[in-house]
């Protein structure tokens, strides 16, 4: 499975559990998007020249973000910089305009002892505005004796962004990405708003930095946050009393993220019901997962359908974690492939 259609199936399955929950309560958990061009891993030093028509400073951002790009703690990228560039270019009589050709990208990278250039332009920075009105019923004479409708006029503004982000090989001045982004920002103000428009060169900053976010998801593995559901109630046994406190106790770490206390609490449950306790097996999975140990959370997975006995319709959630946790575990694998290979 190609990794951008785990990355939407991974998607829909979020999706699909906000509608599964049926009551359960959900957390957060860490999760890895290997890169969809890991080849550009391949390229430890690099660096950002000055897009072209950049007055948003898209390209200063992207440097700042690749400088700060880690993995399991450690930086992926070697970024020289922006003012070193700046220099290289002055001394050699090039402005960013000028450099057009492959023959100036790789004389370029060449003289800066980068691997790649990252290079781009923005080709479209525009604001329009058209007009409109609404309804609004509205109160007249004494008391809203009268109550009337009314128009309104409102200023509907849409601004857009285009923007074209490209990586090149330095040694061959092959492209190893080349990514056009569009960006839309639709804002309504009506003459009874008690808002104003967004500042236009905010609005630009924040698109700008969405498409180059995605790109940087593209070069290398992406690290985010991934809801799944817990389970609250035990569906097989009757628990006492006091089971049923550690039970609370334990959902009450898991919302305060302290899952070394929420493990230690489920695995006395575990025990005190022999292992047949739903709730402990399944919540220790979630746990296992969120500490990014897959196959245990998987053999948590595989002992409640077996406390099951296979029949999972009732149980829609054990099916979506198992399904979950196999394509985590590739993910993980696979983002870890890709940075080891091109270290």
């Amino acid at each position: 499975m190609k990794i951008g259609r785990i990355f939407s199936f991974l998607l829909v399955l979020s999706l699909g559990l906000l509608f599964n929950a049926c009551g359960n309560k959900q957390i957060s958990i860490n999760a890895v998007q290997p890169a969809s061009v890991p080849k550009a891993l391949n390229y430890k030093k690099i660096a950002v020249i000055p897009f072209k028509n950049d007055n948003i400073g898209a390209s200063s951002l992207l440097e700042q973000k690749l400088m700060n790009r880690t993995y399991n703690g450690e930086n992926l990228f070697e970024v020289v910089n922006r003012s070193d560039i700046k220099d290289i270019l002055t001394e050699q009589s090039f402005n960013n305009s000028q450099i057009v050709s492959e023959k100036d990208k790789i004389a370029l990278g060449n003289i800066s002892g980068v691997d790649a250039l990252i290079v781009g332009s923005i080709n479209n920075a525009s604001v329009s505005d058209f007009y409109t009105t609404k309804t609004k019923t509205v109160c007249r004479g004494d008391k809203c004796s009268e109550r009337v409708k009314v128009k309104v006029p409102c200023t509907n503004r849409t601004t857009t962004l285009n923007m074209t982000i490209k990586m090149v090989d330095v040694s061959t001045g092959d492209l190893v990405i080349s990514k056009n982004f569009f960006q839309k920002n639709t804002q309504r103000v009506c003459q009874d708003s008690y808002y104003s428009f967004l500042n236009t060169d905010t609005v630009l900053y924040q698109m700008s930095e969405a498409s180059i976010n995605r790109f940087i998801n593209m070069i290398s593995p992406t690290n985010y946050k991934l809801s799944v559901v817990v389970v609250e109630d035990e569906p097989l046994i009757d628990l006492t009393g006091k089971q049923e406190d550690l039970v609370e106790r334990a959902m009450n770490r898991l919302d305060k993220k302290d899952f070394f206390g929420a493990e230690k609490l489920f695995k006395q449950l575990n025990s005190e019901t022999d292992y047949k306790s739903y709730i402990a097996s399944f919540n220790l999975g979630v746990i296992e997962e969120a500490k990014g140990n897959y196959d245990n959370a998987l053999s948590y997975y595989k002992h409640c359908k077996i406390l099951l006995n296979d029949n999972l319709s009732d149980n829609p959630e054990l099916l979506d974690a198992i399904s979950r946790v196999r394509i985590l575990k590739s993910n993980a694998l696979e983002a870890s492939k890709q940075v080891k290979q091109n270290k």
